[in-house]
């Protein structure tokens, strides 16, 4: 039989994303909250609680503002995308390895830009993947 993975993702950072952090501990499971600075979509949990969830799980980066990045000018894309890397290793003091494109959106540039910010990997919506993604900046 093949390997098979199943990776766990949690966006946004909404306070109650910690509700979800007790279910996953419950049951042993393991996760990467992906975390903007700020949303104007809702509020985003405090850098005291997102330390906190640091302790227990992966945070990866989500951008400062939570904007799609496929229409952005590519220095503005650049300043989210590097900005959101210092921004969560500054909060939780290890190094954010994983990004996750807002809303799933991204251009054909944009992941070579999380690359070249120092991140190992990116998170997409891409759906249905049924293989082990040969393109780390393009995970399902």
């Amino acid at each position: 039989m093949a390997d098979r993975y199943l990776t766990i993702s949690i966006d946004d950072g909404h306070v109650m994303d910690l509700r979800t952090a007790e279910l996953l501990s419950k049951y042993g499971l393991q996760a990467t909250f992906y975390i903007p600075a700020r949303n104007p979509e809702r509020p985003v949990m405090s850098e005291v609680q997102i330390r906190e969830l640091a302790s227990a799980f992966e945070i990866g980066a989500h951008t400062l503002n939570h904007v799609p990045l496929k229409s952005l000018p590519e220095s503005q894309a650049w300043a989210q995308i590097s900005g959101s890397k210092q921004w969560v290793e500054d909060t939780i003091g290890k190094p954010a390895v994983s990004f996750c494109y807002p809303m799933g959106k991204f251009n054909a540039s944009t992941p070579a830009l999380v690359k070249n910010a120092g991140f190992h990997g990116a998170r997409t919506t891409f759906f249905n993947l049924h293989t082990f993604p040969r393109n780390p900046y393009l995970w399902g």
